[in-house]
């Protein structure tokens, strides 16, 4: 599973925060289906200039 995600954040990484948000969120709830959440889930961005 976690190479899953970091080829999915590899994948988002030039995408505006926005269309990174949408894409994060779809995944997740593609894959949780209609199981119910069990767990915390948290994911933090932030931009460096």
């Amino acid at each position: 599973m976690k190479k899953r995600f970091i080829k999915l954040l590899l994948k988002a990484y030039d995408m505006s925060a926005e269309e990174q948000k949408n894409i994060l969120w779809s995944t997740l709830k593609d894959w949780q289906g209609s199981n119910e959440q069990v767990d915390d889930i948290s994911l933090i961005g932030f931009k460096i200039k």
